[in-house]
């Protein structure tokens, strides 16, 4: 009886612990479903709405093994498309594999702006059964998917360049989380190099910079002391109030010698 009860208990304590699926993905993954499995053409048309629902908008989209990028509805249109029109492709089902926080560099650790959650899912085209891990992004502050992508054979995210300012966050939060901070460096300074003035971006390569995470290579420590003072600066006259707070502290902790890392 003592055995099962710490099993109990230490279910419960994975339990409280997980993280519930955005309701944004949910909801998209569900009416891709209902798009297979719509009786009449309404409820197909409903489906699609719905999912174009959970996006932010002017979204473009790389999905299952394509290297093309489109916007979120030309890919739910070329779903209905498949599914209803042409029969090219049915929808077996999906499976939310994993749900956690992206973290971001922080002056105290790590903040979060995004959440992932990565979703097996499992169709059968022309024939064949094909099955797709994709990662989708959502924004914590208003839950809509702010990238959607499927990973390559090698499990990993392909870094594009021609990402708009939002999806360049999440997938710099992704890179960080996932320890691969060249890319992550790369992608805070394409949001710096389409806006100079983005104080967000500028704080983040700042932390980045000094620390030498994603760009050891390239600084050696006083230049990247030099260049961290520049950007922390530019992060103090444009950020957003709470960053730039962050960023004061940041200089002002830099220039008494106290390193937090």
């Amino acid at each position: 009886m003592r055995k099962l009860n710490v099993f109990f208990f230490l279910l419960a304590c994975l339990t409280a612990g997980a993280i519930e699926p955005p309701a944004k993905v949910k909801q998209f993954y569900d009416n891709l479903l209902l798009l297979d499995r719509a009786t009449d053409e309404n409820e197909a048309y409903r489906a699609q709405r719905n999912m174009n629902q959970c996006f932010s908008e002017g979204l473009e989209i790389t999905m299952d093994g394509s290297d093309a990028e489109m916007t979120y509805g030309v890919y739910t249109s070329r779903l209905y498309t498949n599914i209803r029109k042409t029969h090219t492709l049915k929808v077996v089902g999906y499976k939310i594999e994993n749900v956690k926080t992206l973290e971001q560099p922080d002056h105290k650790g790590n903040e979060a702006t995004h959440r992932s959650t990565y979703v097996t899912k499992t169709y059968i085209r022309d024939g064949q059964t094909i099955v797709y891990r994709d990662f989708v992004s959502t924004l914590i502050s208003n839950g809509l998917i702010a990238t959607m992508q499927t990973e390559n054979r090698n499990g990993q995210l392909p870094l594009s360049h021609s990402m708009n300012i939002e999806q360049l966050r999440a997938s710099a939060a992704y890179y960080y989380t996932n320890k691969r901070y060249e890319d992550a460096y790369s992608c805070y300074e394409m949001i710096v190099k389409n806006d100079p003035t983005d104080g967000d971006a500028c704080y983040r390569l700042a932390l980045l910079t000094f620390w030498r995470k994603g760009c050891k290579d390239r600084f050696t420590k006083k230049e990247a002391h030099q260049i961290a003072q520049e950007y922390i600066e530019k992060a103090i006259l444009y950020a957003s109030p709470d960053i730039s707070v962050k960023a004061r502290r940041v200089e002002a902790n830099w220039r008494r010698g106290n390193v937090y890392f």
